[in-house]
């Protein structure tokens, strides 16, 4: 466009769109699932001061979720500004190429998942399966996370929620034969820290094997998405991670203790203490992007 080029409808329309699929419902990996201000305009009528500023509001909401902080590079206009390209009334904050650029930078993927901590809640404990009783063989636990329907599991995670697991022993037995061992299992989830389960990958705050495997990685059948081993004469205890799509709205996830003995030893020592798996959230919880918490429950306990 040429300097003081009026912006067509239809250029502010295709802007608009892009915008409500960030923000609004959206499809497959975009939409945070929110309302939008802004509207699409009839292609017979001038693009007003309203539209573009109503434009500017939804960019803002979307900005702050992931950043936490308000646009710089794009401003909004007066009642009589002439709406230009680069530029509107002298002020290039106002320009629509501007507004363009900034939906470009939202819209991207290294950009649109995000989640500012200021805009976000986490509960680390939704539900907790225990078991108090000692055990030598693996023993697994099951969680389901169920969202109200597909677009709110697409919602939960386009906004950057995540759904994380972490597992402990606690009280362990201060003598025995049981000690080592049970030491040895204490390490192995203390290193392993809380597990993270995104939109397209698994992360940990500790360490293991993570996966590239997220939500939208899921299948019908358990993948690994975390796993840790053991070091030494214990080598062969690993603590397992599986997610696998129970529906179009709902993920199950599989948490293993497997506990191996292979043979050869005079006494396979029993794990004492309290095992306790914790699965819980980060969700976008903002003054623009807010979306609810998704049910859990423990289908499977240890």
């Amino acid at each position: 466009m040429a300097v003081n080029d009026i912006i067509t409808a239809a250029r502010y329309n295709n802007a608009q769109g892009r915008v409500a699929s960030v923000l609004g419902n959206g499809s497959g990996t975009q939409g945070y699932g929110q309302n939008v201000s802004s509207l699409q305009v009839n292609s017979n009528l001038r693009v007003t001061a309203t539209d573009i500023n109503n434009l500017y509001n939804d960019l803002k909401a979307i900005r702050v979720h992931q950043t936490g902080g308000v646009p710089n590079s794009i401003a909004t206009v007066d009642i009589g500004d002439t709406i230009g390209d680069t530029a509107s009334d002298g002020d290039p904050l106002k320009g629509f190429a501007d507004y363009e650029s900034f939906i470009s930078l939202v819209e991207s993927d290294a950009e649109r998942f995000k989640l500012a901590s200021t805009q976000s809640t986490d509960d680390i404990d939704v539900k907790v399966a225990q078991r108090r009783n000692q055990w030598t063989a693996p023993i697994k636990c099951e969680f389901q996370v169920t969202f109200n329907d597909a677009d709110h599991r697409r919602h939960f995670f386009n906004s950057g929620g995540s759904i994380t697991i972490v597992s402990s022993i606690s009280n362990p037995p201060v003598s025995g034969d049981s000690v080592a061992k049970t030491q040895d299992w204490q390490a192995i989830l203390s290193n392993s820290g809380t597990v993270n389960f995104n939109y397209k990958e698994t992360t940990t705050s500790g360490t293991g094997v993570t996966q590239s495997i997220g939500n939208y990685q899921l299948t019908s059948a358990y993948q690994e998405i975390f796993a840790k081993s053991a070091t030494g004469v214990y080598g062969n205890n690993n603590y397992y991670i599986r997610a696998k799509a129970e529906s179009s709205k709902s993920i199950k996830f599989e948490v293993e203790f497997y506990d191996y003995n292979p043979g050869g030893y005079k006494i396979d020592e029993p794990v004492q203490g309290l095992l306790e798996s914790k699965i819980g959230y980060i969700r976008a919880s903002g003054l623009y992007v807010n979306v609810a918490t998704p049910a859990f429950s423990i289908t499977n306990s240890l």
